[in-house]
């Protein structure tokens, strides 16, 4: 008997099958995604003349699902713009340990969201997971090798610095806030012991007592952990325009 040509090979029946059965899985899963993660409990630091700044990152929420961000007035420093940057930062933890949320969400206005509902997902995962953390870092610089959990996080050793956004637990509020309140007494202090510097020498200073530097030894010895890949990135912008000075980045 002549085999018609148009018959299909069983082995082709069975790739197409599969295909299709993982496409609904996919598909399923999409569905049944609830956000659980309280969007509410965040801030967002902003100089209170960087209107323009305050209308982007109202963008950027929306396509996060915050319809309603809440604003912490970002403090200026005439000194050093890294001291106000650090005291916002503290600011803010002091907020969320007074309203008593059992986790912070923590931004800065130049935050720009890649790919946000990938990022609410992992974030999501990470959260609802027996994974014990004591800070989430969502957007950031890592400058040495980290170690490996799962496809949605690795755990800082030391090298992630960056607080374009990172999640604090309710437990870790008075560690940060201690810290960061004594880095930006020295950071003020180092300056002015030396003339008020701002070139000379200004890398060294920043580098030990800027938030986002001071932090890392803290990373050696608690749980921080990082989101990856990283679709949580800062601004690019050619003015003074952050919470603190440009000039020694």
């Amino acid at each position: 008997m002549k085999k018609n040509k148009y018959t299909h090979h069983p082995y082709i029946h069975m790739t197409v099958i599969t295909i299709l059965v993982i496409l609904l899985i996919i598909c399923l899963h999409e569905i049944h995604f609830k956000d659980t993660v309280k969007w509410n409990q965040h801030y967002y630091i902003n100089l209170d003349h960087r209107e323009d700044r305050r209308k982007n990152v109202h963008k950027q929420f929306k396509r996060l699902g915050i319809h309603k961000p809440n604003r912490f007035p970002a403090i200026k420093n005439d000194l050093h713009g890294g001291i106000g940057c650090g005291l916002s930062h503290v600011g803010v933890l002091k907020n969320a340990k007074q309203k008593d949320w059992d986790y912070v969400i923590v931004m800065e206005d130049d935050i720009v969201f890649h790919d946000p509902e990938e990022t609410k997902r992992k974030i999501n995962r990470v959260i609802n997971s027996d994974i014990s953390w004591d800070v989430i870092i969502v957007g950031s610089i890592v400058s040495e090798p980290t170690e490996y959990i799962n496809d949605d996080c690795v755990k800082a050793l030391g090298g992630i610095s960056s607080t374009i956004m990172y999640i604090v637990n309710k437990h870790y509020y008075d560690t940060l806030i201690d810290m960061w309140s004594k880095d930006m007494h020295s950071f003020q202090n180092a300056i002015l012991q030396n003339n008020g510097l701002r070139n000379k020498n200004i890398d060294a200073i920043y580098g030990k007592y800027a938030i986002d530097q001071s932090w890392k030894k803290l990373q050696k010895r608690d749980n921080f952990l990082s989101i990856i890949p990283h679709k949580v990135w800062q601004m690019e912008e050619n003015n003074n325009s952050n919470i603190w000075d440009t000039h020694y980045r």
